[in-house]
């Protein structure tokens, strides 16, 4: 190991975050509600260039009660590396902080994100109709909950990644320690309060496409129950493509956006690239022009996984 490659991984923001950065533009700390509110506020990557560019939201984890955007961003590059990473490779990123005391109020504050991201779409050049939702760990449970949500209610979500994600919250909090089920408890009344955020107690075959992405170094519980969801949600239907990523972690596998051989950014970006010609189809879109904006040579070829440490289910062709 190159002296280069011990300090990244003692220091990741160095490589995921501060390497890449200044070929982004960055655009932190906006108010998405006027209330002064210390979570009400995102930040914002944008690639260089002219949009509008396909925009994603990421929402983070953190036991449904800490965590914050800026996560120990200086030695871990969380979550700035996500949008760095993903803006490089030609989308728009929000990465929203949001409450976290209560169900009903983290859905009406990562709704009003993204209400406040669609009204604000012309003035930082995001084409709000390519929208994708990613989470990580609770944020990815989160991402699938709203984007069936917001699919319902609007149409307006084009797919949702998950990464390393809670897919079934009753039996997790069943089988956790004290300490773990006493946060849950803080956060979601009872069991049956935990269903509505449970993508394992939603699948449908109306759901948004989705990526399930799993790391084998996660929680042998959380691995199971992406095994599980995988099963549930294409047996009901369901587009679903699924990846793992061998060797890394639980918060592992999000630090990898942006590192020097990153094993997750390309993966994402080549499915939520197919998900905007989907759409591009079905709207009668200039399918070339949107396909030269997502997915410029040089980004496939720096964001290629490397099958030797990765392996992928892909999704129906009907998909």
């Amino acid at each position: 190991m190159s002296l280069r490659e011990r300090v990244a991984s003692l220091w990741p923001a160095l490589d995921n975050h501060r390497r890449r950065r200044a070929e982004v533009r960055a655009r932190e700390d906006l108010a998405y509600l006027p209330d002064g509110h210390a979570k009400h506020r995102l930040d914002l990557y944008l690639p260089r260039g002219d949009g509008p560019f396909p925009l994603v939201v990421f929402l983070h984890g953190g036991l449904w009660n800490t965590q914050d955007r800026k996560l120990l961003r200086f030695l871990t590059g969380l979550y700035a590396n996500v949008g760095v990473a993903l803006a490089c490779a030609g989308f728009a990123v929000a990465i929203p902080s949001f409450r976290q005391d209560a169900p009903a109020h983290t859905e009406q504050d990562v709704l009003a994100a993204i209400a406040w991201l669609r009204a604000q779409s012309r003035a930082h050049e995001l084409d709000a109709e390519s929208l994708t939702l990613v989470g990580h760990s609770a944020g990815g449970a989160l991402a699938h909950t709203l984007a069936d949500d917001l699919e319902r209610r609007a149409g307006v979500v084009r797919a949702v990644a998950s990464l390393n994600a809670v897919y079934d919250l009753p039996r997790l909090v069943e089988a956790s320690p004290p300490s773990f089920q006493a946060k849950a408890a803080r956060y979601f009344v009872d069991a049956a309060a935990m269903e509505p955020f449970s993508p394992e107690h939603r699948a449908r075959a109306a759901s948004v496409p989705a990526l399930l992405v799993t790391s084998t170094g996660d929680d042998a519980a959380l691995q199971a129950q992406h095994a599980q969801y995988l099963r549930t949600a294409q047996a009901a239907g369901a587009r679903c493509a699924s990846l793992s990523v061998a060797d890394v972690g639980h918060m592992g596998l999000v630090i990898e956006f942006g590192r020097t051989r990153d094993r997750v950014t390309g993966a994402l970006t080549r499915f939520f690239a197919a998900r905007c010609v989907d759409a591009a189809l079905s709207e009668g879109a200039d399918v070339v022009a949107l396909l030269a904006a997502v997915m410029k040579p040089k980004d496939r070829k720096s964001t290629r996984l490397n099958s030797s440490h990765s392996s992928v289910s892909r999704m129906p062709s009907s998909a």
